[in-house]
């Protein structure tokens, strides 16, 4: 059976019909319909507060275990994500350590990022170093390699080859900077096809 909800209007007559009109517990159940259990806590709560209720329980504080972030803790959080966006978590904790002295666990530390609406870093990069004069010759080279765009095949980011071969035929393949792309059999399939291996442009990158 559900418990009944008392209301603190009704919880407010127990006090009063006990201790000034004099009725005994058995009649202030029967008059307000309540259980001798319910009419006992409100005198009791009576006596320790003033009030047949528990001022803590219709507190406006948050309940439950308190977080283990204050408001400061929270500010520096943003604070370093504003001066590195790419931050890691685990960098994140040992500043917590360092300059707070508190120590909380990664999952604790992802919860808290995402109450700062921080669940999803978006990171954009820039050229921190740029040389014109490397990017004109660049697109001069390039220009007279691909003559129609749809020869460019490119796969991910760029590849380290320093031999731009200058075949008027055939396709430029752009592989990203594995390893495993430097290797002489990769060349050698590529230009068995054909094809023509040329080497982006290398600058040193920079997130914000």
């Amino acid at each position: 059976m559900p418990r009944r909800h008392v209301s603190r209007d009704l919880k407010d007559h127990i006090p009063y019909l006990r201790y000034i009109e004099g009725f005994r517990v058995k009649d202030i159940e029967r008059i307000l319909g309540v259980r001798k259990m319910m009419v006992y806590q409100c005198l009791k709560y009576f006596r320790q507060y003033g009030i047949p209720y528990n001022p803590s329980a219709f507190s406006q504080h948050s309940r439950g275990r308190p977080r283990s972030l204050t408001r400061v803790d929270l500010r520096l959080l943003k604070s370093l994500l504003s001066q590195d966006s790419t931050m890691y978590l685990d960098e994140m904790q040992d500043e917590l350590l360092m300059r707070r002295g508190v120590y909380i666990s990664i999952p604790t530390l992802l919860c808290s990022l995402r109450r700062l609406h921080f669940s999803r870093k978006s990171v954009s990069i820039r050229a921190l170093e740029r040389n014109d004069l490397d990017r004109s010759i660049y697109m001069n080279h390039f220009a007279e390699l691909v003559t129609d765009p749809a020869m460019v095949m490119l796969v991910d980011e760029a590849a380290r080859n320093k031999r731009n071969l200058t075949r008027k035929m055939g396709c430029v393949l752009v592989l990203d900077n594995c390893s495993i792309h430097h290797s002489e059999a990769v060349r050698e399939l590529i230009e068995d096809e054909a094809a023509s291996v040329l080497t982006t442009l290398l600058t040193r990158f920079e997130s914000n």
